[in-house]
This record gives C-alpha cells, sequence and structure tokens, in this order.
C-alpha cells in the first residue's frame, strides 16, 4: 500500500510508472491519496482521483466546528471514484468527537511507532485508540513505523528488543514491525523509494509472530512512557523484558 500526500496526488501517473519498473502488477498495490478539506470542492472531478484506490480527507487543524460537514462534503465527492474513504491524522480527542457526531469513515491514517502508537499523546489515554477504531470496523492505516528516534528514543530498527525477535524470526527488523502491527489489526502504508525496499516489506506477508514476540513489542511503549510508581499506556502490557 502507498500512501500519496496532497502535493505528491497530483504525481500519482509517474507513481504509476515507477511501480511499473518494478515489475509489479497494478492490481497488487493499492494507492491511497491525502485530501485537504480545503480543496473538497471538486476533487471528485479531478483526472487524477481515476487513478486511487482510496482517498483521505485532512483537517484543518485549528478548527473542528465544520469537521462533520467537510467529510459530508468529502464523501459524496468520492462516492463512486474510490473504493474507500477514510481521514488522515486526526487527534485522538477530535476524532471520538467526530466518530460521536455521527460519521464513520472506513480507515484512519496516522503515524504509528512501537514508542508512540497512535501518537504522542496516546501514553495518557485510558484505551488505545486502535482497538476503539477496530470495535467501529474502522481499520487503522499506520505510517512511519520504522521511523523516529527523535525525544531521545532509539530508531525503531536499533532497538535491542526489535533486533532480538528479529533474529529468532530470521527476518530484517522492518519486516517485524511490519508484520506486529498487522497483527495488531492494522495496514502498514509503504514508504519505499527503490524496489528493494517495497519488496522487503512485501516479504512481512510471509511469517507470523508469535504471541511472547507480540506482548514484547507491545510493551515498548510502556518501556518508554512509564515511570518510578507509574506505569503507562494504562491499556498496555508491561512486558518488554
Amino acid at each position: 500500500m502507498l500512501f500519496l500526500t496532497e502535493a505528491a496526488v497530483h504525481l500519482v501517473r509517474e507513481v504509476l510508472h515507477v511501480l511499473d519498473s518494478f515489475g509489479l502488477d497494478r492490481r497488487e498495490v493499492i494507492i491511497v491519496g491525502r485530501i485537504q478539506g480545503a480543496d473538497v470542492k471538486g476533487v471528485g472531478t479531478s483526472s487524477v482521483m481515476s487513478h486511487l484506490d482510496a482517498a483521505a480527507l485532512a483537517f484543518q487543524e485549528q478548527s473542528s466546528e465544520d469537521d462533520v460537514e467537510v467529510w459530508q462534503q468529502f464523501e459524496a465527492s468520492m462516492r463512486g471514484v474510490v473504493s474507500a474513504v477514510g481521514v488522515s491524522e486526526m487527534p485522538p480527542e477530535r476524532m471520538k468527537t467526530f466518530l460521536l457526531r455521527g460519521s464513520r469513515p472506513e480507515f484512519v491514517q496516522t503515524t504509528f511507532t512501537v514508542y508512540e502508537p497512535g501518537g504522542p499523546d496516546e501514553a495518557r489515554r485510558q484505551s488505545s485508540q486502535m482497538e476503539e477504531l477496530l470495535a467501529a470496523s474502522i481499520v487503522t492505516m499506520g505510517s512511519g513505523l520504522s521511523q523516529g528516534g527523535g525525544c531521545g528514543y532509539l530508531r525503531p530498527l536499533d532497538d535491542p528488543h526489535i533486533s532480538a525477535v528479529a533474529l529468532r524470526a530470521n527476518r530484517s527488523c522492518a519486516q517485524v514491525i511490519d508484520r506486529w502491527f498487522m497483527q495488531l489489526g492494522g495496514v502498514v502504508l509503504v514508504n519505499a523509494t527503490q524496489r528493494s525496499e517495497f519488496l522487503e516489506h512485501v516479504a512481512s506477508l510471509e511469517f507470523a509472530l508469535g504471541e511472547a514476540e507480540m506482548r514484547k513489542i507491545n510493551g515498548l511503549s510502556s518501556l518508554v512512557a512509564s515511570s518510578p510508581g507509574r506505569r503507562a499506556p494504562a491499556w498496555c502490557e508491561d512486558r518488554a523484558d
């Protein structure tokens, strides 16, 4: 699955040429494009939209008052154009209000890492946004899974817990992280610039992680968010030992 930002959506034809040069069948790749709320009107008639499989709406940061109205316009303009519609990078509390007001996206695209699953505020929540979305039959699409390393954290690809799981599974760290996220119920958004990188991600479909490995990786968010006498997130098992 490929995720195109607002600027890249207009380059989708070039993206298709690159996929063809990789020798990949177009039917094997799902292309998701992100659209800004301000650009919703008339976007459904754009010729580039016919090349997308799904579209994600990025809302304005400063106001949530018009979220439902903008979503309804977006959903109507995309009907019959793409196979699925969703939202992009909406903060958890704003998402909660959005859903309570009756909106039902088919997926939510968000930055997701082993240290901060669901974003930097996830550790303060009493429940996991991903689990809440799954309960509502909404899929989480995760981007940036193997990236990060800020705020004093290791890069996920350099984390010794991930490396240990990868060694036992005879897989790369990137494949282990992809597989972990898929087994949580998420969809991986691939960030690849070379054919070898793309195929490495695809290979994460060829194996499965056991319960012990899943619990170990799940516990990484607790390992970095907890402090003496306080375990966080409240919804996470503390098993990164």
